[in-house]
């Protein structure tokens, strides 16, 4: 009776550490892939065609910095919260097995994985900026079957267009 007595508590001693690492996996991922560095990056990437606009319209340049500024905040409170680093941890969680995990640890810890986490956001930044010019560049093609679609299903077919489908089209355009 002595020895069972030892034994369970060395055995749960012995996989208290195991079960440890197998929930902290997925966390381990988020901090390496510096989720929240990179969605920041990618925030403020997709942020910088808007401020170009205000710049445009006369908006001095300590007024865009502050809107920077405010976005920065703003993205680093909502990606950085416990809960959303958290729940970004479970959904990797759920679509990994532990051994993937630890491969995706492996990578995203070694120089390579550094580096590729580093230049996400600069290859971000490049793809949405190359998306928004082949968006504008092949945008009329769109709205031209749009209103294709809307005249075919059109109560009056032929009708003119009515406001709020002109003021959709229009949002498109821009």
């Amino acid at each position: 009776m002595k020895l069972a007595t030892l034994i369970l508590p060395l055995a749960l001693l012995v996989c208290a550490p195991l079960h440890a690492v197998e929930q902290n996996r997925g966390e381990k991922l988020v901090e390496l892939l510096d989720v929240k560095g990179v969605g920041i990056a990618a925030a403020k990437a997709a942020l910088d065609p808007t401020l170009e606009r205000l710049r445009a319209m006369g908006i001095p340049a300590e007024g865009i910095q502050e809107i920077s500024d405010a976005a920065a905040t703003f993205y680093a409170k909502s990606l950085g919260s416990p809960e959303m680093l958290a729940a970004m941890a479970r959904a990797y969680e759920q679509r990994f097995t532990p051994e993937e995990l630890d491969e995706l640890i492996r990578f995203y810890g070694s120089p390579l994985g550094r580096k590729a986490t580093q230049v996400m956001p600069e290859i971000s930044r490049e793809i949405v900026s190359r998306n928004q010019e082949s968006t504008k560049a092949n945008s009329a093609e769109l709205q031209a079957k749009i209103r294709e679609v809307i005249a075919k299903y059109r109560p009056q077919q032929g009708a003119p267009a009515k406001e709020e489908e002109r003021s959709l089209l229009d949002r498109k355009r821009r």
